[in-house]
């Protein structure tokens, strides 16, 4: 069952699924989004290891997926500040290359520290993913995760 809330930049959607279930096609979880005209999914997601030394946070951008940009955040290092940047920085990379990628890229998150036009809502970000259940996202497995809404670029 899905559970979407409006969070000024798009919408914060929460996917429960049953833990001892096996994980769920890209098909599947797509059906259990809902559809939004113009708004491209984005997710947040804390895996258990991650990979990229020296950063807190990189956005992998994939055209095999069901959603094609992912923001991972190392565990324990998610603030508002970092997660502002993050999506900034991907709200960059779509405005100059496009909603939907044409190839794989990793891109490391750069926290200015610039504070987010609406700092309650990083916060909140912060908050939910903290409670978030690992739940199925393709490409990563069972991860805690936020899935979020952008406003599309038309590129």
């Amino acid at each position: 069952m899905a559970n979407a809330t409006k969070s000024g930049l798009g919408m914060l959607m929460f996917v429960s699924a049953a833990l001892s279930a096996p994980l769920p096609t890209s098909a599947q979880l797509a059906a259990d989004r809902p559809a939004l005209p113009n708004m491209t999914p984005f997710a947040i997601v804390t895996p258990a290891t991650f990979p990229y030394a020296g950063a807190d946070a990189v956005i992998v951008r994939s055209m095999d997926e069901d959603i094609r940009d992912v923001i991972l955040v190392r565990r324990g290092k998610a603030s508002a500040t970092l997660l502002a940047a993050a999506v900034r920085q991907l709200a960059g990379l779509r405005a100059l290359s496009g909603d939907n990628p044409t190839g794989v890229g990793t891109f490391r998150v750069q926290d200015n520290g610039r504070q987010w036009t609406r700092p309650g809502e990083a916060s909140d970000w912060v908050a939910s993913l903290g409670r978030s259940k690992s739940q199925p996202i393709a490409g990563f497995g069972r991860v805690p995760h936020l899935i979020l809404y952008m406003p599309n670029q038309h590129k």
